[in-house]
């Protein structure tokens, strides 16, 4: 006669088996369900030394143009700072405020 394993008695070793299986997948769900990270909520990521200050320039569009778009920070040479900061926003606004390339 034949048993369907369904049927059959547990082992302690098929025991042992299903549960490291459940508690497998019970610490891969937990981990992703869980936003572990080491910033504050909003800021940017990365160290400090490498993120950009926004100088209170919020229009993502300036970011994206200056980031991005051969006339920005490339034409420019330099990474924005506070001497230029007028200068590049003039350049920006006569060039009809580009949005970047996407």
């Amino acid at each position: 006669m034949v048993v369907p394993i369904a049927l059959a008695e547990p082992t302690p070793i098929g025991e042992a088996v299903v549960a490291l299986v459940n508690v497998g997948f019970l610490i891969y769900n937990a981990t992703q369900t869980l936003e572990i990270s080491r910033y504050k909520p909003g800021m940017k990521g990365g160290s400090q030394k490498q993120r950009d200050r926004d100088f209170g320039i919020k229009n993502r569009d300036f970011w994206n143009w200056w980031h991005k778009d051969p006339n920005g920070k490339k034409a420019w040479g330099t990474d924005l700072n506070e001497k230029i900061l007028n200068e590049v926003l003039e350049d920006w606004k006569n060039l009809g405020y580009p949005k970047g390339p996407k």
